[in-house]
């Protein structure tokens, strides 16, 4: 049987219960079913006396990236020849949106249905801003960030589009907050099962975005306690093997 993708972050997480708490863990059930029994969690832990409930998520890890520069690359592949240089005041370059709520079926039939609008957003996007100004067009898509910078009306290269700078740190930010608030409420269900301890961890592998994450998990768990019934402790794992208690109830 192949092993969980989730299986090194666990013995990661294990490792750290056994260096800062003294905590001997042994893996007693995975894939464990809730209450309602229409989910499951990760992992059930006999720690010292205490049973653990470990349920794991990453942020934008390498499959996940994997498949949004693939579904990535498609739009803008489409999107290229729809914009038409002589709409735009200027040099432009745009990113498309950094997660996508849909599948590549979906993203497919929006380019083939409102490849055209999207284009036009883009244009009128880059004739509202000066030169070193930026902005965003909110399309069906997602969120397409737009730059104008000094030159002639044209676009830059497809590798310019990629560059972490460029993105907005308000959009990192917000994407941070919406990560979260996914991620808890989906995995606080998930830990809907019988355990002493109900711990989620979360792994920042999304290369881009880091800092804003830190703020967005500071404001974030300031303000949880309503929004959650099973999660007792939340730790997040912000570079391998180093993780930080942000929620203890």
């Amino acid at each position: 049987m192949s092993e969980k993708r989730e299986e090194p972050i666990k013995d990661r997480f294990v490792e750290y219960l056994g260096r800062t708490e003294g905590l001997k863990s042994e893996t007693v059930a995975e894939d464990v079913p809730t209450k309602d029994g229409r989910k499951n969690c990760d992992y059930l832990l006999q720690c010292n006396a205490r049973t653990l409930a470990l349920e794991i998520t990453t942020r934008n890890d390498e499959q996940e990236a994997l498949a949004h520069n693939s579904q990535s690359i498609e739009v803008w592949n489409h999107l290229i020849p729809l914009i038409r240089i002589d709409n735009r005041c200027g040099c432009t370059y745009f990113k498309t949106p950094s997660s996508y709520s849909m599948s590549s079926g979906k993203i497919r039939a929006i380019l083939r249905n409102q490849g055209e609008k999207i284009a036009r957003m883009i244009e009128q996007a880059s004739c509202s801003i000066e030169v070193n100004q930026e902005t965003l067009a909110t399309t069906a898509l997602g969120p397409f960030f737009v730059k104008r910078v000094e030159g002639t009306p044209s676009l830059l290269p497809p590798m310019a589009w990629r560059g972490e700078k460029w993105k907005l740190a308000e959009t990192y930010y917000q994407e941070g907050l919406d990560f979260l608030n996914s991620a808890v409420t989906t995995k606080d269900s998930q830990l809907n099962v019988n355990a002493d301890v109900k711990v989620l961890v979360i792994v920042d592998n999304a290369p881009f975005g880091k800092p804003q994450f830190r703020e967005a998990v500071s404001l974030f768990f300031t303000n949880i306690s309503d929004m959650i019934r099973n999660i007792d402790q939340v730790f997040i794992e912000f570079r391998e093997n180093t993780f930080e208690r942000v929620y203890d109830s």
